[in-house]
């Protein structure tokens, strides 16, 4: 096999990888936790609950479905009208309602599960492949490529986010915008400039805001880094161009998500209580032995098989193996994956020496900037009082990816060297103090912990052994690869070992799996039995939400009503504007609908019937069954009920004739507006949609636009434009720097 990218056996390589995490997609499982209308009861004592992975079933797949039915009918999707009262879907930048990839499966009319599987196998190997070819481009040698891609496709980051398409979307470009970053003497600058573009473009279109932010900070390090040391002033214009050009072209889909934070009810104030909030999520010491292997924590889906003392209660659930959510709130392997596996760290730390000055740069400055922020160090100070809407972003743990994509280029960039010294005994060495130091530091740091919940202090210890015991396996057979990775003579043998190694240290089924049944769907019929679903809402009663197990006798959990296609007044969202939340406490008798345990999550949780009514239910789901409420209907001429036809842009009346007030019960946020046969009239003050309509009249329109939007596609036609001129100029400058055949003679 060629050492890089000209073989097809490579391009399969990195198609192949992704099957260590994703396999069981291909026998018909879906990604998720398989979380039905109904929470069984036995899931409570017999399966750990994954907390973070639960949001693919009640967030991502949702949205997902929402915007691929909506490109099938040949439009974009402006908002969801299934839950929180009808709520904005463009301005949540996870729905990437413009990523390329959405818009054509959903014009393909590929299912959700299938998109979701495929896009999530697919952005792996992307990543891959751009990690490879970042580090051939800093000077990697031989198979230094395939291990540096190989690596970052392997690590456990990468498998514990795969369920969540929005940020591995976002992650698989960084490696392309930051090649385009990295300067080489041989060739004009402005040749890579479309390319780094498109991929900033991708990036962000992608959909995870945060993790957008982190390619973005990676570009700038990269931009200076080479700047200041090679002293290219012009470099940095050149890479701000790029980054420029890209991110105006993004902004059909960006400047509504900046519009619908001015209204979320995240929208916070940088507060010193904030910030020591956001440092307590950051990675901790305990939590660094995860570098060597995740295993070594435990994993959230392998039950604990513990013994139980006497006096125990009888309603003990099933704890998993993952130790540190009990000894930190809110800690997940996703929140602090670091791990590269042993191999990769024995790469650095021996063979940075021989790298370039330009190598040096690009992975110390990704790599620092990781750590900083993932550790939480004061540096963290200068992003969550400095940048605009930081305060409101997610844990600072999931800057760990510029650490492993920077490892995993250390390791691209020191395998050539390294693996061809005849100094063997000096990695084996140091592989084996990496691999029993992190068993010893992982056992010491684990019994200086103590649990923040009291009911799991009883079995601490023992859900520690099992942790350990359970990872050994993995932690031996991922050394002995790295072992044999460094002492076999043949090449590709010695590659094959290495992504062995990482793969055994990252842990298999890391990434929650199940098959789509129809028993749900056959439960919500038995418990809905004929209530109606297009014309009134079904709503449920769940009086919280749980960290560390499943929710008990939970029906219809937010946002499910979204893939049954029902209407729900509550839901599941990282922006919900504030009105709505003023709306929904109001319907829940004045108390905050959100769990103290998730902020996001709206749940009724107290029964008031005239307000029940008000917004439309006709249902109640309850732990006894269901109860009518006979609501007002969704849609009413005159306070008479009347059938319209519901879309991801809007709704329509046929009105056929007839005049007066319509009301549509739905929140009236900023974007909507009314048109009575194809002409605008005016919203009313009311405290749903309503619009007065003239007698005569056939159809009204209520039609929703995400503010922004109209501006956004402007500029984002700049962006575009942007590209194909940088993309011209970029060829024009390829084609003028080679050789002609009369030089060459």
């Amino acid at each position: 096999m060629r050492p890089f990218g000209r073989s097809w056996a490579y391009w399969l390589l990195f198609l192949l990888l992704p099957a260590w995490f994703l396999a069981p997609v291909l026998g018909g499982r879906a990604i998720g936790q398989g979380i039905g209308f109904e929470i069984a009861a036995d899931r409570w004592f017999n399966e750990p609950f994954d907390v973070l992975h639960a949001d693919a079933d009640l967030q991502v797949r949702p949205w997902r479905q929402v915007v691929l039915e909506s490109w099938s009918a040949g439009q974009p999707a402006f908002w969801n009208p299934h839950q929180l009262l009808g709520v904005p879907l463009m301005a949540n930048s996870q729905s990437a309602v413009f990523y390329p990839p959405h818009v054509v499966l959903g014009m393909l009319r590929v299912s959700p599960d299938a998109s979701l599987s495929l896009l999530a196998w697919l952005h792996i190997a992307l990543l891959g492949l751009g990690v490879a070819a970042m580090a051939r481009r800093l000077g990697a040698e031989g198979h230094g490529p395939v291990v540096a891609g190989g690596t970052v496709a392997l690590a456990g980051f990468v498998g514990l986010w795969s369920p969540f398409a929005s940020v591995l979307g976002s992650v698989a470009w960084m490696p392309w915008v930051w090649a385009a970053m990295v300067p080489a003497d041989d060739e004009p600058h402005w040749r890579r400039a479309g390319a780094g573009a498109l991929a900033t473009a991708m990036m962000m279109l992608a959909g995870h805001l945060q993790f957008a932010a982190f390619g973005l900070m990676g570009a700038v390090v990269l931009a200076l880094g080479f700047a200041i040391v090679e002293r290219r002033a012009a470099w940095v214009a050149v890479c701000g161009v790029t980054v420029l050009v890209g991110a105006l072209a993004s902004m059909p889909q960006m400047l509504p998500v900046l519009e619908g934070t001015k209204t979320s009810h995240r929208r916070t104030v940088a507060t010193a209580e904030g910030f020591a909030a956001y440092q307590d999520s950051a990675v901790k010491l305990f939590e660094l032995p995860a570098m060597v292997s995740p295993m070594l924590l435990g994993q959230t889906r392998t039950r604990a098989e513990l013994t139980l003392p006497e006096n125990a209660s009888a309603r003990t659930p099933a704890f998993s193996t993952y130790w540190p959510q009990y000894a930190k709130p809110g800690a997940h392997p996703a929140e602090s994956a670091l791990g590269v596996g042993p191999l990769a760290l024995v790469l650095l730390a021996l063979g940075f020496r021989n790298w370039t000055r330009r190598a040096k740069v690009a992975v110390a400055s990704l790599g620092l900037l990781g750590l900083l922020i993932a550790l939480g160090t004061p540096f963290n100070a200068l992003l969550y009082y400095g940048l605009p809407g930081w305060s409101g972003s997610g844990s600072p743990g999931r800057a760990a990816i510029l650490w492993v994509i920077a490892a995993g280029l250390g390791a691209g960039l020191s395998w050539a060297t390294v693996t061809d010294s005849k100094a063997t005994k000096t990695p084996l060495y140091v592989l084996i103090g990496v691999g029993l130091g992190g068993v010893a530091i992982a056992n010491l740091l684990a019994s200086s912990q103590a649990p923040w919940l009291p009911n799991v202090g009883p079995f601490f210890g023992q859900i520690q052994a099992q942790a350990l015991v359970n990872a050994l396996p993995f932690v031996v057979g991922a050394l002995a690869c790295a072992g044999a990775a460094l002492m076999v003579p043949d090449a590709r043998g010695k590659v094959a070992a290495a992504l062995l190694s990482v793969a055994l240290a990252t842990g298999p089924g890391v990434v929650p799996t199940h098959t789509p049944n129809v028993a749900s769907n056959e439960d919500k019929s038995k418990i809905l039995g004929d209530y109606p679903a297009l014309t009134r809402r079904t709503v449920a009663i769940n009086q919280g939400w749980n960290l560390i197990a499943w929710p008990q006798r939970a029906y219809m959990l937010p946002n499910l009503a979204t893939r049954s296609g029902r209407f729900d007044a509550f839901g599941y969202d990282s922006l919900i504007p504030v009105q709505t939340v003023q709306e929904l406490t109001r319907v829940n008798g004045g108390k905050n609908p959100a769990p103290p345990s998730n902020g996001n999550m709206m749940l009724l949780s107290e029964r008031l019937d005239p307000e029940l009514r008000e917004i439309g239910v006709d249902a109640l789901v309850h732990t006894d069954g269901i109860s009518p409420i006979l609501g007002r209907s969704l849609v009413e001429l005159d306070d008479i009920g009347f059938a319209s036809t519901i879309d991801a842009q809007g709704l329509t009346l046929d009105l056929q004739g007839k005049g007066g007030l319509v009301v549509a019960r739905f929140m009236p946020l900023p974007g909507w507006q009314a048109f009575a046969d194809g002409k605008p009239v005016p919203l009313q003050e009311n405290r749903w949609l309503a619009a007065e309509v003239p007698a005569g009249t056939q159809s009204v329109r209520f039609q929703y636009t995400p503010p922004g939007y109209g501006p956004g596609v402007m500029l984002g036609l700049v962006g575009i434009l942007g590209i194909a001129a940088l993309a011209v100029v970029g060829a024009r400058q390829r084609m003028d720097s080679k050789p002609s055949k009369i030089e060459d003679e």
